[in-house]
């Protein structure tokens, strides 16, 4: 019974995953990325992830013009608070195994927005996929936005 009972728990340890660090500088391959209605030129962010909390500053630029900003999050699975360009939305952000899972809501601007993230950390953790679903003006969308790595500067 003792034996059963190792290997159990053996199997199971062997099933759990550890969850990727995002810290680092990143950027959008266009190329390899799908926008569906909203394409970009680039997009960068600046991680340090360092849990339960992952902060980034954000480059995009996109018609009709550039944008940045700074978005913090806590990857708890509670309700908070986070601000995106002047307009508060509430978020949620879990892990689902070792996926980190996203949910940001709330109005930007004058509508109503719903976004679910799920960040994916590619073999290797030189890369990182964002599948993105998106619910707002011109209806709901799904993008795979595929970051990789840059060297630290």
């Amino acid at each position: 019974m003792r034996t059963l009972a190792l290997l159990l728990l053996t199997a199971m340890l062997g099933f759990a995953q550890d969850t990727p660090n995002f810290t680092g500088h990143w950027e959008l391959n266009i190329a390899k990325s799908d926008f569906a209605k909203q394409p970009a030129r680039a997009v960068r962010f600046a991680i340090v992830h360092k849990e339960p909390e992952l902060e980034y500053e954000v480059f995009h630029d996109a018609a009709p013009g550039t944008s940045a900003g700074k978005l913090k999050y806590v990857i708890n699975g509670q309700e908070g608070n986070v601000s995106a360009q002047g307009n508060p939305l509430k978020y949620k952000a879990h892990w689902e195994a070792a996926v980190l899972v996203v949910e940001t809501w709330g109005k930007f601007g004058p509508n109503e927005i719903k976004l679910i993230d799920k960040w994916e950390s590619q073999p290797g953790g030189k890369a990182v996929m964002i599948y993105r679903h998106f619910e707002g003006p011109g209806g709901p969308q799904d993008q795979k936005l595929l970051f990789e790595k840059q060297p630290d500067k």
